[in-house]
């Protein structure tokens, strides 16, 4: 079933940000905010999306203290794109309580 199939991908996505974490520190670094990216858009995919915007902001915050020219840069584009696009699938109730509203 796809359902499986997502959970499976974002077993393999954890799997990789912890491998990741073994071999590059807490340190900031592209490959972590790739990972922590690719673990949002797994739980955007499987609808858990106050999981996938945690996902989102932190890579986002990652991306923002490695670029160097401003802090414009695409991949920070994207993330905020996916950000804005979870907070508007969340119900009211979510969105009250993370005070969005």
């Amino acid at each position: 079933s796809k359902s499986n199939q997502h959970d499976k991908a974002a077993e393999h996505i954890v799997k990789l940000n912890e491998m990741s974490e073994r071999l590059f520190g807490n340190s900031d670094a592209e490959d972590n905010a790739s990972t922590l990216y690719y673990i949002g858009v797994n739980n955007q995919r499987l609808q858990e999306y106050e999981k996938a915007i945690n996902y989102y902001l932190k890579s986002c915050d990652m991306r923002k203290r490695l670029v160097r020219d401003g802090g414009d840069h695409k991949d920070i584009a994207l993330s905020l794109y996916n950000i804005s696009y979870c907070f508007d699938k969340l119900d009211i109730r979510t969105k009250r309580r993370l005070n969005i509203l």
